[in-house]
């Protein structure tokens, strides 16, 4: 927008600013309005492109924006945060391998980028490159130590590389940051069943139905007998 007179450049970067505004309250149709009206104007403007194109992620339409994201990569590709973007959207289409490749494109341009190297992680897992998903979830642990996500995917790895007992070290530092993270409960209970540690299971299952008793999945390491009304 700098090439524009300065009262042009100005009345849309005020659109482009209102629009996130609404965008960060949850009233999208009225984002989308504004970031289309921007578009039609600077149909390349990267940061616009970026956000309308998580918007439409956010909304179900990941096609659409998966060509919005490639549009703004086009036109800033040293941004490691429109890839992760772009890997985000391409993971909810199933193209993996394009979401693998995306994700790794944002962890080579923004090597501190945590939120990259989970998503790095989680969708090499869902190839089943277990040890490298490992090594980024390691990377990942190293640069932000409180991302219950990170400590999650190295777990997922581990498991998959049948080090439980690594596996469940990680779960129980996930839980030492975050105890009231509900998608511990389960993992943690089935690896210390795995790992004969039946009564610590037995504990995981039942914090995990009382602080969601509608967790159907963490019944199952209860004592027979009882249920989720019981601990509720």
């Amino acid at each position: 927008m700098s090439d524009q007179p300065p009262d042009e450049a100005e009345r849309f970067s005020t659109l482009l600013q209102q629009g996130l505004t609404l965008h960060q309250a949850g009233r999208f149709d009225e984002a989308a309005a504004l970031y289309t009206e921007v578009l039609q104007r600077f149909p390349d403007h990267p940061d616009t492109l970026d956000l309308y194109g998580v918007l439409l992620h956010q909304t179900g339409h990941n096609e659409d924006a998966a060509a919005l994201l490639e549009r703004a990569i086009a036109a800033r590709p040293e941004s490691g945060e429109f890839y992760n973007h772009l890997g985000v959207c391409r993971r909810a289409l199933g193209a993996l391998e394009g979401a693998r490749q995306a994700f790794t494109a944002a962890c080579a341009r923004q090597p501190g980028m945590a939120e990259a190297r989970v998503n790095l992680s989680t969708t090499l897992n869902q190839l089943g490159r277990y040890h490298e998903a490992e090594s980024a979830a390691l990377k990942a642990v190293e640069l932000a130590p409180v991302n219950i996500d990170a400590r999650l995917t190295l777990a997922a790895a581990l498991r998959r590389l049948e080090r439980p007992t690594e596996a469940l070290q990680a779960l129980l530092q996930a839980r030492d940051i975050d105890g009231l993270d509900i998608r511990l409960y389960p993992q943690l209970a089935q690896l210390q069943t795995t790992l004969g540690q039946r009564d610590a299971a037995r504990r995981a299952a039942r914090r995990g139905v009382l602080i969601n008793p509608s967790a159907k999945e963490a019944h199952v390491f209860l004592d027979e007998g009882q249920t989720a009304v019981n601990w509720a």
